[in-house]
């Protein structure tokens, strides 16, 4: 990364000549104030040097699948910084560069990203405003070759490792509904008993149907009584 380089020697130098100057003067005061920029500068040097390792080999912070398609590709941080010689040697055009420049941006956003936020990015990156067809169209385009995937189920979504249905569900807090538990099965309705032909007993009220039978007996015993008495 050829800026950072060059703020780093700046920086770097910096150190030293405070440190020179901090053994230049007797006086403590002056002493002070040099070594404590020294120190401010050495910082800023640290920090400079973490940046340049995020891009150039430490990539660990980029969010990558490891399908076999996808090792075929290269970076972008791999050509931002190459030489024009170079990357007119590997055949990369401007229209390369964006789509490793999007797959990037995916990359170091987690991994998932939507297109919103793709487009977004792009604008804060290259202060370029992109139609919305043109990226949809790329996007489509790098999803056929295998440097990105369309996350199931989630339209305008993509991701730089390939998802299974279930897992993009899972992630996105989307589950299957349980399964209905089947009806027990009814039981069969029982038979109504026989109805007895016996007398009710004491203190149970005999059915209609019981009470006019015991009756049309009882009639026909006491008119047989009868008509033996008369003869």
């Amino acid at each position: 990364m050829g800026k950072i380089d060059h703020h780093l020697a700046f920086v770097k130098e910096q150190v030293q000549v405070q440190e020179k100057l901090a053994k230049k003067y007797d006086e403590e005061y002056r002493q002070n104030m040099h070594l404590k920029a020294a120190r401010n500068f050495a910082d800023l040097a640290r920090f400079l040097e973490e940046i340049q390792n995020k891009g150039t080999a430490h990539t660990g912070y980029l969010n990558r699948g490891n399908a076999p398609q996808k090792r075929l590709f290269l970076t972008f941080e791999e050509i931002e910084e190459a030489p024009e010689e170079l990357l007119k040697e590997l055949n990369i055009s401007e229209t390369d560069k964006q789509d490793l420049l999007i797959e990037y941006i995916i990359a170091e956003q987690g991994g998932i990203l939507s297109l919103d936020k793709i487009m977004f990015e792009l604008y804060s990156r290259t202060k370029e405003v992109s139609k919305r067809a043109a990226i949809t169209n790329r996007l489509y385009r790098m999803s056929g070759r295998g440097m990105i995937y369309n996350v199931p189920g989630k339209k305008g979504v993509y991701s730089t490792y390939e998802l299974s249905e279930q897992e993009a569900k899972k992630m996105f807090g989307q589950f299957d509904e349980a399964p209905e538990e089947p009806a027990l099965p009814t039981a069969p309705t029982a038979a109504p008993p026989p109805r007895s032909t016996t007398s009710a007993p004491s203190g149970v009220t005999p059915s209609p149907t019981e009470g006019r039978d015991r009756l049309k007996t009882k009639l026909m015993s006491g008119t047989s009584t009868s008509h033996a008495n008369r003869t």
